[in-house]
């Protein structure tokens, strides 16, 4: 499972978010519904786990220990 390092950029549009990341595999892009109850996981304080709509996954580590610009699009996008 890639574990996220940095999000570059999250879309969006009609009802899906499309991420732009730099994971520990590499740059990804993958595309996600917009129902985070159903979609995103939050494990355990800080460290998520997402879910494309390929039912792919990726792990978001710790988020404080990401740069200010992933944990603002983090926040925007996972939290309720």
């Amino acid at each position: 499972m890639p574990a996220v390092r940095r999000v570059l950029e999250v879309k969006d549009e009609l009802g899906f978010l499309y991420w732009t990341v730099d994971t520990d595999k590499g740059h990804k892009e993958f595309v996600m519904r917009n129902n985070v109850i159903r979609h995103a996981r939050e494990v355990s304080p800080g460290r998520w786990l997402l879910i494309d709509v390929n039912q792919a996954r990726y792990e978001i580590p710790d988020i404080s220990a990401m740069d200010r610009t992933s944990q603002k699009l983090i926040s925007r996008y996972l939290y309720l």
